[in-house]
């Protein structure tokens, strides 16, 4: 506890906790504001994911068509399980009509259910009965890869698909990427023009908050720097909680301002702000699409118990980001995608004094200067569909093609290899069941009677 003298004169104070994380508490503050909301560090650019292992889709549907995994949502969206359930509902079927075998009231009953199973076996023709059910659990496989497929197809572009629900990875996209970094004086196709043209004319607005601070809007003044030639420039200011800001349109992306304040009142830190509308054109003749980006970048400078120096400055980059989006289709529409992203080449520490160097360094006045310019070099991604609907479809009858090949030789096997075996296992079954032991011939003769 103390005191505060003030103009209308003392009053009490006390200390202000200013430990947590969302707060702000520089050196020589003037509010116990701790300034929560404008904390918050904003750039919209994305990095671009990397590709995924397998780029062939043959590859992807076989992996999700035979898989597990390892968690519940797993296995309610694996195939082989439902397959792996409906090859139980075969056994239990087998082991029914086993049982009728042995009930002669049922004959009938059971002819007609071979009867049926044997007009829906899709893999020997009818040749065996339990090709039917064989033929349901293909089925199962079949509609899984089918719909895995048309879900597949539609995860594309990136920009506007949702999680996978369908398949094990939520994250599986129908895209691939590619990610470079070109320079500026590459010879451009006549496609990539217009978003070179939109990025440029797009009009970026300034804004600059200074927080905590006693400096006012009349002790303020802006000079502009473009090649060389500097003037004063008018701007938009306001103060609020200890907040002046002001804002500024930008003749150039390539540009340099001076805030000179008029008095060496600290300033417990500032936040930086860049705000463009967005631009968009298309060529309809060629379905080409551009769209440069709302630009709405935030980046705070600001160190607890450090104030701001007297002649900080501070250098941003802007880089362009260029994203071309293929189409999913053929003869569909390509889009172009532009997007300013911002760095600062300036540590925050060359920005902000402690007690003893504001003391020392002490000035008449504080000025303020940021420097805007264009890097030499812009990034492009490229997203393209792994697989089209073409594809897909060619595909799909492969993999239908391979099943019922693969079902047959299932039942090939069980053919030469399985029947053979259970019939000699039966055989040997009957022939001992049919040895009569002499002691025992004559009550042997009356039971089979």
């Amino acid at each position: 506890m103390g005191t505060m003298t003030l103009e209308e004169g003392s009053t009490e104070c006390s200390l202000y906790n200013c430990n947590g994380d969302n707060s702000f508490c520089p050196l020589g503050s003037v509010t116990n504001d701790t300034y929560p909301d404008m904390l918050t560090f904003v750039s919209q650019e994305l990095s671009y994911p990397k590709s995924p292992e397998s780029t062939i889709f043959d590859d992807i549907l076989i992996q999700n068509m035979f898989t597990f995994g390892n968690s519940y949502h797993c296995l309610l969206v694996s195939p082989i399980f439902w397959v792996m359930v409906m090859t139980g509902f075969i056994l239990l079927i087998l082991l029914a009509m086993g049982i009728l075998k042995f009930f002669k009231q049922h004959h009938n009953t059971r002819v007609l259910i071979k009867h049926i199973f044997r007009h829906a076996d899709l893999i020997n023709e009818g040749e065996l009965w339990i090709g039917g059910p064989a033929s349901l659990a293909l089925m199962v496989l079949l509609i899984f890869a089918y719909t895995f497929s048309q879900s597949y197809l539609n995860q594309y572009p990136i920009e506007t698909t949702s999680a996978s629900t369908f398949a094990c990875d939520e994250t599986l996209r129908n895209a691939k990427f590619d990610t470079n970094l070109q320079s500026l004086s590459t010879p451009r196709n006549e496609e990539e023009e217009p978003i070179f043209n939109l990025l440029d004319q797009q009009q970026f607005t300034l804004i600059i908050d200074f927080i905590n601070t006693q400096q006012t809007c009349d002790d303020v003044e802006i000079t502009q720097t473009i090649h060389a030639y500097s003037k004063e420039i008018p701007s938009n200011c306001s103060y609020n909680r200890s907040i002046l800001s002001i804002s500024t349109v930008l003749q150039s992306h390539t540009i340099s301002l001076n805030y000179v304040f008029n008095y060496a009142k600290s300033i417990g830190g500032f936040r930086v702000r860049f705000y463009g509308q967005q631009l968009e054109t298309s060529n309809s003749s060629s379905k080409i699409y551009y769209l440069v980006r709302e630009l709405n970048f935030i980046q705070p400078f600001l160190m607890n118990n450090q104030t701001m120096a007297y002649d900080p400055n501070i250098e941003f980059q802007l880089i362009r980001v260029i994203n071309e989006t293929d189409s999913l289709y053929d003869g569909g529409a390509t889009y172009y995608n532009g997007l300013w992203s911002l760095i600062s080449l300036t540590s925050i520490s060359d920005l902000f004094l402690t007690y003893a160097d504001y003391m020392y360094y002490g000035l008449l006045k504080t000025s303020f200067s940021i420097s805007i310019s264009e890097t030499i070099y812009y990034i492009k991604n490229y997203q393209e569909p792994i697989a089209k609907q073409p594809e897909i479809i060619f595909h799909n009858l492969l993999f239908t093609i391979v099943c019922l090949e693969l079902f047959g030789l299932i039942f090939i096997i069980i053919k030469l290899i399985g029947l053979p075996l259970a019939n000699r296992i039966r055989r040997i079954m009957e022939k001992r069941s049919n040895i009569i032991q002499p002691e025992h011939s004559s009550d042997a003769v009356t039971v089979l009677s």
